[in-house]
């Protein structure tokens, strides 16, 4: 459990952290759990539910490394050398390698 939640039952290392002050994606969540119900389970028959629920999740998922980036980075106005190289390393310049 983290923040009083239980981590995701997602892939190991995946990012997931409900919004401070509100749950994150609760309403496709209903939708899809609905949907699940009224066709036996039966996921063919939900795919768009499904398919609703995953990116709203996968929105979720990058807002919060966002904030967590921007957390490690504070005030990008005036970045010290190892916040800048932290940064760096994180978004790598490859064109050069092509």
């Amino acid at each position: 459990m983290q923040n009083g939640h239980p981590q995701s039952a997602g892939p190991p290392g995946a990012y997931w952290e409900p919004a401070e002050t509100e749950a994150t994606c609760v309403t496709e969540m209903s939708v899809m759990m609905a949907c699940w119900k009224k066709n036996e389970f039966r996921d063919e028959a939900c795919r768009k539910e499904i398919r609703d629920f995953l990116d709203c999740a996968a929105r979720a998922q990058e807002a919060g490394k966002m904030k967590a980036l921007q957390d490690t980075l504070g005030d990008s106005r005036s970045l010290l050398p190892h916040k800048m190289n932290k940064l760096l390393q994180r978004f790598p310049n490859k064109s050069h390698l092509s």
